[in-house]
């Protein structure tokens, strides 16, 4: 490892891990909470330049109602899977440190259910966030946010995601 300013870069060429973490779906206006979701993925990122990362991740994410707002029953179910490919910018970073900020897309796999309205389709979808990574001695660890907006079904759902990971 090198300093930034010397043409190489400050974390390994290659990384592969894994995260966990919280989503919160937005959903169209109904009679529930917005639900609270976790979230698990699988993660490759390949630094191709100094400053720039390629990186693609397998996600899933479930969803459980916190309830409604008005007390009546109703079903609400929020499942979703991805494959994501984005490019990652550093825009911070000093020595076993760095910021990104990225910008993807991705095939998404949405199983939604809003009392009798299901919704059980593939769509594409565009994701954007930021992430922070920090080198240790063996494993790296990476704190991100991102955001996820889906093209499909027409109330376009979109996923607001914090998470914690490992990569090696």
């Amino acid at each position: 490892m090198v300093s930034p300013g010397s043409g190489e870069t400050i974390l390994n060429r290659f990384h592969a891990g894994a995260s966990i973490g919280l989503g919160l779906p937005k959903l169209p206006p109904s009679q529930f909470y917005n639900p609270i979701s976790i979230t698990g993925a699988g993660m490759i990122r390949l630094q191709i330049h100094d400053k720039v990362v390629l990186k693609t991740d397998a996600a899933a994410l479930t969803s459980f109602s916190i309830g409604s707002i008005n007390g009546r029953k109703g079903t609400l179910r929020f499942d979703l899977q991805y494959v994501s490919l984005a490019v990652a910018r550093r825009w911070k970073g000093d020595y076993g440190s760095a910021a990104y900020y990225f910008l993807g897309g991705g095939q998404y796999h949405l199983n939604q259910q809003i009392n009798e309205k299901k919704d059980h389709l593939y769509t594409f979808g565009i994701n954007l966030g930021v992430e922070y990574i920090k080198k240790h001695a063996r494993l790296s660890t990476a704190f991100g946010l991102g955001w996820h907006l889906l093209f499909r079904p027409s109330s376009n759902p979109q996923v607001l995601m914090l998470s914690f990971g490992l990569l090696r």
